[in-house]
């Protein structure tokens, strides 16, 4: 036994020890108390499998989303799958289940929230499992050598960031490894890649890394996951690549501390391929990637807001590595953008984030909360496509800016926010509002205020945004129907969407007013949030370029789409008069095709 394989089998014995971590725990000291109660301060709620068993001892997250210091609680299911997170503050929060060998399965791709109060049913199914062998060139097994699975592509298509999935695993004395618990989708698999994020030392983390059967990235092979299906015989002959250093320098960074990430990414796919974070300590301000495969990448480095200011990011940086180490990268922080805003209700000149007349509002079981919205900035696509051009980077791969969630007095703050023109996009989790206006100080020293929500707003590089306004009424209404066919039996399109346009004239270009929704696969929709008026209804599809996009920015920010969005629907002569606090659960919207010349189109 040579040193190198010495050394592997002792990390890879290391590793087994330290491969399953528990759930930190609230509450949750018995295993057979079944959880009936519901509280205003907690979310409660049940995992199930995909035949609708309980799921005993799964782990639940929740997670605050949107503040400036979230609230997070882990739990465990009990014997009939049911879970309590107690103690929750007023909020947004995001809750997800896995347990080994089980993978979470939401039922939409889109993000779904919660409030404390709520009660949910969380579904996970066994995942897909990868195994094969690992061999050298002349045929011998390779022993603990790291073997993980990088998602290329997702179940509907969308490309991938490109970072290991899960907990990576070794090869045993016999060079056989075993990747299980996979989400469906498509993998490239790797053998000796160092994984972003994951500090645990290899033998092999010199050497480039090799990708089935016996590739580099580019030229490796997918591999297809399904839930509860195995893919055997994934062997890799490994190459044993020798692998580069790209080293440098961050700059940019006087008087300032804290953590800083630095990302790899491969240019030819906008995937991450290495990522590390340095704490900044004085004039210690140096970063590093090992066993990094010949090509062309970018570097671009982020340091997170912490409070006190609005954090700082680099411009890309190429690098081309060529049969030698790089060295003395330098790469500049720049200082991003914060907007700092209000939520109020009623109106936007009123004192209170509170109602002045509960009683005029909808007929609910629970007082709406502030609190419990979701505001996010937006950058408009020509702005996106200009600021990407000159390096042709998926945006996928950027570190975007953050939600923000209102306190009890409806103030947030926005942060990480690069130069650009923006619009703001708002969910709420409760049906009875719906977003009026959206306005904004035009300077610091007056009241005058400009449209944002027909406009969007510039900020500038480094700038503080103060006095953005979204204000919400009560009075929404909403729509959940599905789309059916102009002809019995017959399959619909792919990528369909369902428009809602405003009818009356003095709203053509109140970008507000106009809602759209993707259709699922089982034809149905919804739309919730919607202000009282008069609409046209419209199905139409997209084009195929926006398969590879997860959230499309609506059709209703460009104005020659709005103009052609309320011609089309004017001539569908179909209309449907909201009613405040009106809700409708059934509608049955029939798809007829639109004239080619009538197509919206999008930036």
């Amino acid at each position: 036994m040579n040193k190198r394989t010495l050394i592997a089998l002792t990390l890879f014995a290391a590793s087994v020890m330290f491969s399953t971590p528990r759930a930190e725990t609230h509450g949750q000291n018995s295993t057979t108390t079944k959880i009936t109660e519901h509280s205003s301060t907690s979310i409660t709620g049940r995992v199930v499998n995909e035949s609708g068993q309980p799921v005993p001892n799964a782990i639940v997250s929740v997670f605050g989303v949107g503040t400036q210091r979230p609230e997070r609680r882990n739990t465990n299911t009990v014997e009939d799958g049911t879970f309590r997170a107690d103690d929750l503050p007023r909020g947004v929060y995001a809750v997800s289940a896995r347990a080994p060998g089980y993978v979470f399965a939401p039922d939409t791709s889109e993000p779904v929230y919660y409030k404390p109060g709520d009660s949910v049913t969380l579904r996970v199914q066994k995942g897909g499992v990868i195994t094969g062998a690992v061999t050298d060139m002349s045929g011998e097994p390779v022993v603990g050598i790291r073997v993980s699975a990088v998602p290329h592509r997702d179940s509907e298509g969308h490309p991938s960031l490109g970072l290991g999935a899960g907990i990576p695993t070794y090869t045993d004395d016999r060079g056989i490894y075993r990747l299980f618990g996979l989400s469906p989708g498509f993998y490239l698999v790797a053998a000796g890649a160092k994984l972003p994020g994951f500090p645990m030392a290899s033998a092999f983390d010199d050497d480039a890394p090799t990708f089935y059967p016996s590739s580099t990235r580019d030229t490796g092979a997918e591999v297809a996951v399904h839930y509860n299906d195995e893919s055997t015989g994934i062997n890799i002959r490994y190459r044993g690549d020798r692998g580069f250093a790209v080293s440098g320098f961050i700059l940019g960074i006087d008087n300032q501390r804290g953590g800083v990430e630095v990302r790899l990414i491969r240019a030819s796919s906008g995937v991450i391929e290495g990522l590390t974070n340095t704490q900044l300590r004085g004039k210690d301000n140096s970063f590093a990637f090992y066993g990094v495969s010949e090509g062309d990448y970018y570097t671009i480095a982020q340091r997170y807001s912490n409070g006190t200011d609005d954090g700082a990011r680099s411009l890309p940086i190429p690098v081309k590595v060529r049969n030698q180490p790089i060295a003395g990268v330098e790469i500049t922080l720049n200082s991003l953008s914060s907007i700092s805003g209000r939520l109020i209700v009623d109106s936007p000149v009123t004192d209170s984030p509170a109602p002045k007349d509960k009683s005029a509002g909808c007929d609910t079981t629970r007082t709406p909360s502030v609190e419990e919205a979701l505001i996010s900035p937006r950058r408009d696509q020509e702005e996106d496509a200009r600021a990407l051009s000159f390096m042709s980077l998926p945006i996928m791969s950027l570190p975007t800016g953050s939600m923000g969630a209102p306190n009890d007095k409806g103030e947030f703050l926005l942060q990480r926010i690069e130069a650009g023109h923006y619009r703001i996009e708002t969910r709420m989790l409760h049906e009875s509002w719906y977003v009026r206006a959206v306005t904004i100080s035009a300077t610091a020293r007056t009241i005058t205020t400009v449209d944002a929500g027909r406009n969007g707003f510039p900020v500038k590089a480094g700038e503080r945004v103060n006095g953005l306004t979204v204000a919400v009424a009560e009075g929404a209404a909403s729509l959940h129907g599905s789309v059916v066919a102009q002809k019995e039996g017959a399959a619909l399109p792919e990528r369909l969407r369902v428009h809602l346009i405003p009818a009356e004239k003095e709203l053509a270009d109140d970008t507000l007013r106009f809602a759209e929704t993707a259709v699922q696969s089982d034809g149905s929709f919804t739309l919730n949030n919607l202000a009282p008026g008069r609409y046209w209804l419209l199905t139409t599809q997209a084009p195929p370029e926006e398969a590879s996009e997860r959230s499309p920015r609506p059709i209703a920010w460009k104005a020659s789409s709005r103009t052609s969005l309320r011609r089309d629907g004017e001539a569908s002569n179909l209309t449907l008069d909201l009613k405040p606090c009106q809700r409708i659960t059934d509608y049955k919207l029939r798809y007829a095709p639109k004239r080619e010349s009538a197509k919206p189109g999008r930036d």
